[in-house]
């Protein structure tokens, strides 16, 4: 609906959509996680239902952009080939997809402390959940952003294990779901990746 409302408003321009995929199961942690970072506080079982969530084909979303702009018009990147690509190759592929030329797009300089540095985005371990579920709430909002940076700093998964969200079996359960559907979103919107390799 926001797409046809675009081309409402901007007859004659040419709409273009650069959509990431993620497995699924990766997706639904990450969003419960910053959803613990914006300080709400609620149990993860209670976050999903109590079950495995069914309904995140990444394959019906492109179908339904591709049916307003043209499949021509989008473009879908899985999530996990950013680690191929490392930050400044993520970066150059976004620009180079976004339409510059290889010369433009090399043309931007790259800040390597934000991929290496303190201003990194690392993932929150176990412990950090912890400490966010605990803590976030309490905190003012203007003060979580800080917090957040406190626990990515020191409690990250680079030294800490990472959180388990959902049982061996449910993560079992939630690739044979999807396996079918994520072939087909390979083989439609992706065609140059291996969705294998890449968890999916």
């Amino acid at each position: 609906d926001g797409l046809r409302l675009f081309q409402t408003l901007l007859p004659g321009w040419r709409i273009r959509v650069i959509f990431y995929v993620r497995v699924q199961k990766s997706f639904v942690e990450s969003c419960y996680t910053q959803l613990l970072q914006m300080g709400k506080r609620v149990k993860f079982s209670v976050y999903t239902g109590g079950g495995v969530p069914t309904h995140l084909s990444w394959t019906r979303v492109c179908d339904d952009i591709a049916g307003v702009i043209g499949a021509e018009n989008l473009t879908v990147r899985p999530f996990e080939a950013i680690r191929d690509l490392g930050t400044e190759g993520f970066l150059h592929d976004f620009l180079l997809r976004l339409g510059l030329s290889p010369d433009q797009a090399g043309a931007f300089d790259f800040d390597e402390t934000l991929a290496e540095g303190k201003a990194a985005n690392r993932g929150f371990s176990e412990v950090a959940v912890k400490m966010a579920r605990f803590t976030m709430p309490m905190v003012e909002p203007k003060d979580r952003k800080k917090l957040r940076k406190f626990l990515q700093e020191n409690f990250s998964t680079e030294h800490y294990p990472r959180p388990v969200y959902f049982s061996e079996e449910q993560a079992t359960e939630m690739a044979t779901f999807y396996r079918a559907d994520n072939a087909r979103l390979f083989a439609t919107y992706i065609p140059d990746q291996d969705p294998e390799r890449l968890g999916y």
